[in-house]
């Protein structure tokens, strides 16, 4: 009997030390914060970074743990780098004040502000800021979409380009570079989205239409909403000293458009 004993004792082992073998595959391996940039609904306090719970295991899941006011307000939180950087740094746009705030989140629940950058008496020229491309030296660049002081008058759409702003991995100003084109002077010049190619080593950027759609007589008005489809839209995209192009856009069922591009010789 004892021998009948110990060869049980030794069976259960080798089961134990088999499945020790094979771990349990992780319920999750994401990140665990996500990180919110926002602003005080009504403008009465400070505008704010939030970190939310992340982890779908978490028995806080989706709620804010921690917020970290700017001690200003009403700088319209706009945008965010797009991607985690090597540093844990976070570059967040207020485009109405022309600011651009450096968050340290290397510990998320002990975060810091580390740095506000916004032109000063310096001579700098451009603001609104909208994206933050990450470029491989640790630097940002910033997409500024108009020059200090735009007012949006007619005038000022096709004749106050943007441009963009690098700043260092601390978020100090180191220089600004025009978007301004002689050969572009029938467009609207207002830098938007952007995204680094590096095998090209190129910076591609898209442009901010600053509310303006074309009517089908081809005149800019303000569009503080998209009107209401009718049976055939023209919506001017771009033009060139001899050449429109247009974007038709064709309602559809269920109240959708498609658009098509056509380019029409002037």
């Amino acid at each position: 009997m004892r021998g009948w004993g110990v060869a049980a004792v030794a069976a259960v082992l080798g089961i134990v030390a088999g499945c020790a073998r094979k771990p349990e595959k992780a319920l999750f391996t994401g990140e665990p914060y996500l990180v919110v940039w926002a602003g005080d609904a009504d403008r009465q306090n400070a505008d704010f970074l939030a970190v939310l719970d992340a982890d779908p295991t978490s028995p806080s899941y989706g709620k804010v743990l921690k917020t970290y006011p700017v001690r200003s307000r009403g700088n319209e939180p706009h945008a965010m780098n797009p991607a985690v950087r090597a540093d844990r740094r976070i570059f967040a746009s207020g485009v109405l004040t022309n600011r651009t705030f450096v968050f340290d989140l290397r510990q998320p629940l002990a975060a810091r502000l580390t740095h506000v950058d916004e032109p000063g008496p310096d001579g700098r020229r451009f603001g609104a800021p909208q994206q933050y491309a990450m470029l491989p030296n640790g630097h940002t660049l910033v997409t500024c979409a108009d020059p200090l002081n735009y007012r949006g008058t007619p005038r000022e759409l096709l004749g106050a380009p943007g441009g963009l702003v690098e700043l260092d991995a601390d978020g100090t100003f180191v220089r600004e570079i025009p978007a301004a084109d002689a050969a572009a002077r029938h467009l609207i010049i207002a830098p938007s989205g952007a995204t680094v190619v590096s095998r090209a080593d190129r910076l591609v950027t898209t442009n901010a239409g600053h509310g303006y759609a074309g009517t089908t007589q081809g005149e800019r008005l303000p569009c503080p909403r998209p009107p209401k489809p009718t049976k055939r839209m023209l919506w001017t995209t771009a033009l060139t000293p001899t050449t429109a192009y247009v974007t038709v856009l064709r309602p559809v069922a269920g109240g959708h458009t498609t658009p098509s591009l056509i380019a029409v010789s002037r």
